[in-house]
């Protein structure tokens, strides 16, 4: 009944129904199914005007993005994509505050107040010596946020990653070493992100001025270069092993394996730390002011297309809110490209320290006009 009910677009008043009865009769008289009968009450449903709960913002963080009327992107066969300006400004200009699609703490036990709020519109720090929410679930001890409201706001992403780190944080630090566990945990948020827009079946729309030259959500993601053929085969082998034990059981994601792997490149070849002070202040000051430990990583989709400089026009740091900001630290002329540091120019001064850090980290060597004219001078003073 209640199918034949639904097919015709009703549905049962049950509080309404009454049991019928035929009258009695003398004689062994047989009346079948009409001796009881159901009254059934049955109405087509209204349509509530009620408010419908607001569907979930994808990408609720990206209104906090900042991006200078001047700033391009552009593609150069060699290198890639890179920054550069359409027109000239001048230094100490902000020309990106770019927000990340992932973003963990330093996840470090030796600094257990290194805590970033986990709710991605938010990304506060959050001190050891204020009040904090945690998880309900108690799934490990790095996720954290500043209040209910942003672990509420922040419940649906969580909830994808929860059970994962549960299941596997503690075991993946012991084992496999914390390098390996920040890398997998920031991987895990990046699946998160994509998940929440595939539920909300989010697709990005022109809602920023900045929408026409740089891409928003897992759009911004695909797009990252991976440098897979850089890596060494040991290396990719080595991430292939661990996708297999820590990211492909009960994993709600619909990628392949390789697929993980590739995204780890991603991760690899794009992240940022988030560090206290200045990242490529140059000329280096005197005395030197190095930036810091790191209390984060993040991904962040449009400030990672900047390429590297060791004498950088670009100097790069967290604000308060976990952005990623670029600030001009020379005038910049229409069409020069937007350089930063990769690195902590003040404590990888040597040419040659420069360069074993890129090629073991960043998979290149630098050929800047300072690592051309150092290297020059090296070979002329062997020459002498």
């Amino acid at each position: 009944m209640d199918n034949l009910l639904q097919r015709s677009g009703l549905f049962l008043q049950a509080e309404d129904g009454m049991q019928i009865t035929a009258t009695k009769r003398d004689g062994p008289v047989d009346m079948g199914m009409m001796e009881r009968r159901q009254l059934i009450v049955a109405q087509k449903p209204v349509k509530s005007t009620a408010a419908k709960p607001p569907a979930v913002d994808a990408l609720e963080q990206d209104a906090d993005i900042y991006v200078h009327p001047n700033l391009t992107q552009s593609y150069n066969p060699h290198k890639g994509r890179l920054l550069q300006v359409s027109a000239f400004v001048s230094a100490g200009t902000m020309i990106l505050a770019d927000t990340p699609y992932a973003l963990i703490p330093s996840a470090d036990p030796s600094h257990p107040d290194a805590s970033i709020c986990s709710n991605l519109k938010c990304r506060q720090q959050v001190s050891r010596d204020t009040h904090r929410e945690i998880c309900q679930r108690n799934c490990i001890r790095d996720v954290v946020w500043c209040d209910n409201r942003c672990r509420t706001a922040d419940q649906a992403r969580h909830d994808f990653e929860c059970a994962w780190l549960k299941n596997y944080g503690e075991s993946l630090r012991q084992n496999e070493g914390q390098y390996a566990f920040a890398m997998l945990w920031t991987v895990m948020r990046l699946l998160a992100g994509r998940y929440i827009e595939l539920q909300a079946g989010f697709k990005p729309s022109e809602l920023y001025s900045w929408e026409d030259r740089f891409k928003r959500g897992w759009d911004s993601i695909e797009i990252l270069h991976s440098n897979r053929e850089r890596w060494p085969q040991t290396q990719i082998l080595h991430w292939k092993r661990l996708v297999e034990v820590y990211l492909t059981h009960d994993n709600q994601s619909d990628l392949s394996v390789d697929d993980l792997v590739d995204l780890i490149c991603k991760e690899e070849s794009n992240s940022f730390g988030l560090y206290p002070s200045d990242t490529g202040i140059f000329p280096i000051p005197d005395p030197p002011i190095e930036r810091g430990v790191d209390y984060g990583l993040g991904i962040y989709p449009r400030a990672s297309i900047v390429n590297h400089s060791c004498i950088p026009n670009v100097i790069w740091r967290a604000d308060n809110n976990g952005r990623m900001v670029l600030t001009t630290s020379k005038d910049l002329a229409a069409g020069d490209e937007c350089f930063i540091c990769y690195f902590d120019l003040c404590k990888y001064v040597d040419f040659k320290a420069r360069q074993k850090l890129l090629r073991e980290d960043f998979l290149f060597s630098c050929a800047c006009e300072r690592c051309t004219q150092e290297q020059a001078e090296e070979i002329y003073g062997r020459l002498e």
